[in-house]
């Protein structure tokens, strides 16, 4: 069973694994088509044509074609199984799961597993400028993968340069030359950039960036959500960006604009009709999400000077929406043990009730979310803020 798919074996043959190579035949029809999957080298291809097949759409595809029942016969060392599937979908999902099962074999044909540290930071600019360095938002030299999410990013740029080359310049110097830029985005204020390590550029591959603005028509405003997909070694990730809806009344504008970015990034989907996070090994979605702690102000204040977060955390938005299923289905909310990041007066640094706008009921607006496929092992290293170190803006960044 996978991703909530059972698999209904039909039959059991006694063929075993030969040379490292898993023969995978599907049956549709009168029709079959054969293919084999090199553990060694991650290489697909099909049998009957000889041609590599190198993706998962690619692989997919080749399992299509009919409404006939599917069949998948999946060889192993001890053996092989039958299964068979009342639809494409379902296939689908088993392929996936076929994929996780390679995975788990890697130590057994010669692969090495290598863990990846990989830092995400979103921050709403609030179009201005920094006027400090980023190292306390993100230090330079300290993980091996760094996705840059901002919002409001739009300020004056030297001459001759664009807003979005001049942000992705002041990064990439931020980062050094052990960094190279695999992606950067952007959508009308809004930027991704992504950056590895320069020894793992070469396991770095098929890398996508698609985005979604939301609103009347997809035109309107400055809202919306980018995406970057790729590859690394083995394991795909998806990394999402987004800014939604403001004020507190509009949850489920909010809700659904984060239904009409998951759509509009389908372009990003690994797997055929599947949603784009459901088909990738490790998906972040961080941004500007804009859901609200609902309380009085004055009481959100007094539990800011007590450091009582838990007070503060009973009536968020954000969680609540989850709760009930609204929004972000499969996803782990990071939780702040942190002073809000919204609404803050520019300039200050003290770690009080002070630095917030009267106007608006401080809240966590600012977030970062996962999500990863049962045979990715994740471990989470830390959530923050650095609202005491960067000033120029009224949100802070995490």
């Amino acid at each position: 069973e996978y991703m909530g798919t059972s698999l209904m074996a039909a039959d059991t043959s006694s063929v075993t694994l030969d040379d490292g190579v898993l023969r995978v035949p599907a049956l549709s029809g009168s029709s079959k088509v054969e293919l084999c999957l090199d553990l060694r080298r991650r290489l697909f291809w099909e049998e009957h044509h000889k041609r590599t097949h190198r993706t998962e759409r690619e692989i997919v595809n080749a399992f299509r074609g009919s409404d006939d029942q599917c069949v998948l016969t999946v060889f192993h060392p001890d053996g092989s199984k039958k299964f068979s599937f009342s639809d494409n979908r379902a296939c689908e999902l088993a392929l996936m799961g076929v994929r996780a099962a390679c995975t788990s074999r890697a130590r057994t044909v010669g692969l090495r597993n290598i863990s990846i540290s990989l830092w995400t930071g979103t921050w709403n600019l609030g179009s201005e400028l920094p006027d400090s360095d980023l190292s306390a938002w993100a230090p330079p030299n300290a993980f091996d993968v760094y996705a840059f999410g901002t919002q409001e990013c739009d300020f004056k740029a030297p001459a001759g340069v664009a807003a979005d080359d001049h942000w992705f310049d002041i990064l990439e110097s931020h980062l050094g030359d052990g960094y190279v830029l695999i992606s950067g985005t952007s959508l009308w204020s809004m930027r991704l950039a992504v950056f590895v390590r320069v020894q793992l550029r070469e396991l770095v591959g098929d890398v996508k960036a698609s985005r979604e603005a939301t609103g009347v028509g997809h035109l309107a405003g400055n809202k919306g959500g980018l995406g970057v997909s790729f590859a690394l070694g083995d394991t795909t990730f998806l990394l999402i960006s987004s800014h939604l809806a403001a004020h507190e009344g509009f949850v489920e504008r909010r809700n659904s604009d984060c239904q009409e970015i998951l759509a509009g990034l389908a372009p990003l989907s690994r797997v055929a009709g599947t949603d784009a996070d459901a088909s990738h090994d490790v998906v972040v979605w961080m941004g500007d999400l804009n859901y609200r702690v609902v309380a009085d102000v004055d009481d959100a204040l007094a539990a800011i000077d007590a450091e009582d977060w838990a007070q503060l955390l009973a009536t968020e938005q954000l969680a609540e929406q989850m709760g009930a299923g609204a929004v972000f289905s499969e996803f782990t909310a990071l939780v702040p043990a942190f002073a809000p990041t919204f609404k803050l007066e520019k300039g200050r640094t003290e770690l009080s009730s002070e630095v917030y706008k009267r106007k608006r009921v401080p809240s966590w607006t600012d977030r970062v979310l996962y999500r990863h496929a049962p045979h990715v092992s994740c471990r989470r290293a830390g959530f923050d803020s650095v609202h005491h170190a960067l000033t120029t803006s009224d949100h802070a960044p995490v």
